[in-house]
């Protein structure tokens, strides 16, 4: 007490319960002394408690309801809501400032974080290699292993840090001896992962810290990386309009007129009096999503910040030729110095440390700047649809990207068909793919690998569901798409080698037929519809009328062949 994010009354003495018996729920009917029964809405916490008199333990009453303060601003709020329950409140407590301790947690107790029976045995698991190879995982591992085999309910904290370390982990498991069968098997990587509940650990990990984001008010994100790794880039597409977002250079670039990432030493200095003017406000605020882009590769400096602003670390991780590949396109020259300095002092991460960690790889940033020559694009007129999700309280756009067996346009001297089969490979492989508004990368709409662009394959075609960010531009899209101004979408995509196949129909017409699809980059609504990305097939169309050109010149020399040896033979018997 207090809470930081909450406003508490307390409606019923401490003394009145046993120890150590205390839970916190979201809303629910509850019963109080003097208003009975009552119907608590869910934006209301309810911490109650099991009551001395009662032998048996089993009836519990409220002792505190926290209002969140976005609703319940202050005390005559909280007043008038009780005061219309009928429900007597003994003690006001105003919501506090800082970090969440370990008695505001309890806000959040409600998330079930007690161990699953498989990670129990991943852990023994764990703790028995350990025992007889004497190798794998560190001391935090084996705790975190008892831990789990005691069934202990995890601290929000532990499972952010759970999830970060399977996150950094999760290469060793492409390592020899990971998997049984394999020699040296149990790796050190295996026993490690063992401790910390395995892949079960994994999959709880993720599932609760998704739990854990959706009840947490306040966020600040804290985006590490070496230069030129794409730190800004993860904001813009992450970000909502009402998000503050502090970027070192955009800074130094309002207070002067330096080009982008030139900084001069004098205007430095005032970059880092407004830093601070800002951190110190971020402190104070508890209902504040803030994105704060930082490059030192220094651990010290880290865990600073994340200990100042209470911040969360996603770490940008990127490979150095590719650092400086784009630096040496896109930035002064000095941007080089900085770049290998970075990996020469970037000392890694604790396992103890709440790390979240995206690996940009080139080929991504290739497709972002469309440098693909050998993507192609098409375009469907769409049955998509709006809806309302109501539990996120989000707009879903359903649509379908690609439909099956549905002859195109004239693309140039051919026509083409999809084949049921086409993304097999796209779905099986869980590939990482955006939706996009005109194919354009600086307005994200859903991504595959955030769980927010879903695709599944039926009898009709490929099925798309996204769902919206809360930006004005996707808001914008979407009233154009419920208007019926936005009626088409477009899909990206390569083909895999022997990918297609060319055939005549009966009219004499070329057809071409897609069977696999290699690389599914984006689907994308669009304003204009356009053919003019069918270069590649039209390509590929030139090659197949060459070699059916040449194919049937062999069979036409063929035949004169035969027809001339016949001719030859039947004068030789005159």
């Amino acid at each position: 007490m207090p809470y930081k994010n909450f406003n508490t009354a307390r409606v019923r003495d401490p003394k009145d319960f046993k120890q150590d018996s205390f839970r916190t729920i979201k809303g629910g009917d509850h019963v109080f002394p003097k208003a009975g029964l009552v119907s608590i809405p869910e934006e209301i916490r309810v911490i109650s408690g099991q009551l001395k008199e009662v032998d048996n333990g089993e009836k519990r009453a409220p002792m505190e309801l926290l209002f969140p303060i976005d609703k319940y601003e202050d005390e005559a709020k909280v007043r008038i809501w009780l005061e219309d329950e009928n429900i007597e409140m003994i003690a006001y407590y105003p919501a506090g400032e800082g970090k969440m301790d370990d008695e505001q947690e309890r806000a959040l107790d409600d998330i079930n974080t007690e161990p699953t029976n498989e990670m129990i045995e991943e852990a023994e698991k764990g703790l028995a290699w350990r025992e007889e190879f004497n190798r794998g995982g560190t001391a935090v591992g084996v705790a975190r292993a008892r831990d789990i085999k005691n069934k202990k309910s995890l601290s929000l904290k532990t499972v952010k840090r759970m999830f970060s370390f399977f996150s950094r982990h999760e290469v060793d498991k492409k390592a020899e001896g990971f998997r049984q069968g394999e020699k040296g098997y149990p790796s050190n990587g295996r026993i490690a992962w063992a401790l910390w509940g395995g892949d079960p650990g994994f999959a709880w990990a993720k599932r609760k810290v998704q739990e854990i984001k959706k009840e947490e008010e306040r966020n600040i994100y804290l985006i590490m990386g070496c230069s030129c790794s794409g730190k800004s880039t993860y904001i813009r597409n992450n970000a909502s309009p009402s998000d503050l977002v502090f970027d070192f250079d955009k800074v130094h670039q309002a207070l002067s007129i330096s080009k982008t990432h030139e900084h001069n030493s004098i205007i430095k200095d005032y970059v880092f009096e407004v830093r601070d003017t800002i951190f110190n406000k971020i402190k104070r605020d508890n209902n504040i999503t803030a994105w704060i882009i930082n490059s030192s590769p220094l651990k010290e400096v880290r865990k600073k910040l994340v200990e100042e602003l209470d911040a969360k670390v996603i770490y940008i991780q990127r490979d150095k030729e590719e650092c400086l590949k784009t630096a040496e396109n896109e930035r002064p020259a000095e941007w080089k110095e900085y770049i290998n300095n970075y990996f020469e002092k970037f000392d890694g991460f604790d396992d103890d440390e709440d790390i979240e960690i995206i690996t940009v790889k080139e080929n991504k940033k290739e497709y972002n700047n469309f440098k693909n020559k050998n993507m192609e694009r098409r375009i469907f007129a769409n049955e998509f649809r709006v809806v309302d999700d109501k539990k996120n309280k989000t707009k879903k756009i359903i649509g379908y990207a690609s439909v099956f067996n549905s002859e195109s346009e004239n693309l140039g001297g051919f026509f083409e068909t999809i084949s049921r089969s086409a993304f097999d490979t796209v779905i099986e492989n869980n590939q990482d793919v955006r939706a996009l508004f005109n194919h354009n990368p600086d307005y994200v709409l859903g991504r595959t690998t955030a769980g927010t662009l879903s695709l599944s394959v039926d009898e009709r075609g490929l099925k798309y569901e996204i769902d919206t960010p809360d930006t004005n531009f996707a808001k914008d899209l979407v009233v154009s798409m419920e208007r019926g101004d936005i009626t088409q979408s477009s899909f990206g995509f390569t083909i895999a080698e022997g990918g297609d196949e060319w055939n005549e129909d009966e009219e004499g017409r070329t057809i071409r037929t897609i069977n696999q699809v290699d690389t599914l980059f984006d689907i994308s609504p669009v304003t204009y519809p356009a053919y003019t990305e069918a270069s590649v097939a039209v390509r590929a169309y030139e090659v197949y009328k060459e070699n059916k050109e040449k194919t049937e010149n062999k069979e036409k020399k063929a035949n004169s062949y035969q027809r001339n040896l016949r001719e030859l033979k039947l004068k030789m018997i005159k």
